[in-house]
């Protein structure tokens, strides 16, 4: 079949963004119903026809940020108008039929005529009730069947449209498990390299993302932390449970070991490939990411100098840490008994009841704004627009809701003191803090109070001025500054 022969209209549904080149099978290209009841279904790219490359579009505020294609939709599409009335009106005459037992449509005139009397207030609110009711459930249903926000897998956003970014890379890599056996696992990652040639100071720099987040967050920041600091190469992950890193149904993938594992894999393949040695490592940790960098500082070879700065880190928010647990001592038949009863409430409950009331809430038109402005932004005038892009990319890939469950449900206390005190107790290593004066999230007092447990121990605190929990996507030239600052510091102590 040649292109020509393919409609205006299907042309228009099939690749709504600019087209380098398109080519087709055999097999005659989708029809519009059958592309309407795809986009309700779980993936958003089921089985193409037409093979199309599509060109990404750059976001105007950031080139290293493409532009979420067209047709995949972040967010619930509002039924039309037509619809919602017909659903109001439905809902109204079944409350009327449910509250008076001989309602016609004449009596709402008699009335109005005032041929009738009004019936009594506790009636006028029962009816009101149930309408408002009955109104919203049955669009909030078609919404879900219909309307729905587009979830895709990564193999398909790969071979039908692009990933987020000019810096993404996708690779499967073998990441040790908690047996420490190897296991494939499909990983996204930031990759920025120097072009400079020659000796840098620096081998890596690799950054850790908080909650909620995803390595999109360092997208800003990763470049210039690479040039202004002489390092050969920038590099990020997707904890599993967010961004485009592959979800697993196994719970130990979700949480920070693993996070650690894989931060060391992707160094390994990048830092050190084809028997190259480093030496230098500059490891950054955003809140809940801080754990993950204080454990992949542990996993890397002693020999490597490493820094590591934490920023607006999440530690000693778990309270005392008690390595005894009663769950241990349990008879081996109860604790079965127990993760039965646990695993089948969390597959049949929690995560369908919690994935709906995440989809709802992010995929709602401004979630994500209102998120950032309230919590995350010192100075919300700040937020841009494609700061709030970087933030809802992930939410269009498939599972990710459940993947953002299943990370709640793998966390763990973690013994924050002993992690920070043996990370500080390595050789060539040091750490540092820089944190928000306008932190709403994890309050500046609360890091110094956690800090306190470290009396004598060589850490340095910086408070950037009125940013908030993400300094370094808030004011990178200011952030990139107090790191410089700090290295300098290091590097004529020897570092």
């Amino acid at each position: 079949m040649r292109l020509s022969a393919l409609s205006k209209k299907q042309m228009q549904i099939a690749a709504p963004n600019k087209l380098r080149r398109a080519t087709t099978t055999t097999m005659m290209a989708p029809s519009t119903s059958h592309l309407l009841a795809s986009s309700s279904a779980e993936d958003a790219g089921a089985v193409p026809r037409v093979m199309v490359d599509i060109d990404p579009e750059k976001h105007p505020e950031n080139p290293l940020l493409y532009l979420i294609p067209e047709d995949l939709r972040p967010t619930y599409r509002p039924l039309p108008r037509l619809v919602q009335t017909a659903v109001i009106l439905a809902s109204a005459y079944f409350s009327a039929v449910s509250t008076w037992e001989r309602f016609t449509f004449i009596q709402p005139l008699a009335i109005l005529r005032k041929l009738r009397p009004a019936p009594p207030l506790r009636e006028l609110i029962a009816f009101a009730t149930k309408t408002i009711l009955g109104a919203l459930i049955v669009q909030l249903s078609l919404q879900e069947i219909f309307c729905r926000p587009s979830r895709i897998s990564v193999n398909n956003l790969r071979e039908r449209y692009y990933l987020p970014s000019t810096l993404s890379q996708y690779q499967n890599l073998q990441v040790s498990t908690k047996n420490e056996e190897p296991a494939p696992i499909g990983i996204h990652y930031l990759k920025y390299a120097n072009g400079k040639k020659g000796t840098l100071k620096l081998d890596a720099i690799y950054v850790h993302h908080g909650f909620g987040a995803s390595s999109l967050s360092w997208l800003p920041t990763l470049p210039s932390l690479v040039d202004r600091l002489d390092a050969r190469v920038g590099l990020g992950h997707d904890m599993v449970g967010f961004g485009f890193t592959d979800r697993q149904d196994i719970l130990d993938w979700y949480t920070t070991d693993s996070s650690a594992r894989i931060s060391q894999a992707v160094f390994s393949k990048e830092v050190e490939a084809n028997g190259y040695r480093a030496s230098a490592a500059l490891l950054f940790g955003h809140s809940l990411g801080a754990i993950g960098v204080l454990k992949m500082a542990l996993g890397l070879p002693r020999e490597i100098s490493k820094h590591v700065i934490l920023c607006s880190p999440a530690l000693g928010l778990s309270g005392n840490f008690s390595e005894e647990s009663n769950e241990n001592h349990a008879p081996r038949f109860f604790r079965r008994v127990k993760n039965r009863i646990t695993s089948f409430f969390r597959s049949f409950v929690i995560f369908p009841t919690g994935g709906y009331i995440l989809r709802r809430a992010v995929g709602s038109k401004n979630f994500w704004r209102r998120g950032l402005e309230k919590a995350a932004w010192g100075n919300p005038d700040k937020l841009k627009a494609s700061d709030v892009l970087r933030y809802q990319w992930p939410s269009i890939g498939r599972g990710w809701e459940r993947g953002l469950l299943q990370f709640a449900s793998a966390q763990r206390r973690n013994d924050d003191i002993s992690l920070l005190r043996e990370v500080l107790n390595l050789p060539n290593t040091t750490v540092s803090v820089i944190i928000g004066s306008n932190d709403k999230v994890i309050r500046p007092d609360l890091t110094r109070d956690f800090l306190a447990n470290f009396e004598g121990a060589n850490i340095r605190v910086i408070e950037l001025d009125g940013l908030g929990h993400t300094t370094f996507e808030e004011d990178v030239d200011t952030f990139v500054n107090a790191v410089e600052g700090i290295v300098n510091d290091a590097s004529s102590s020897g570092f």
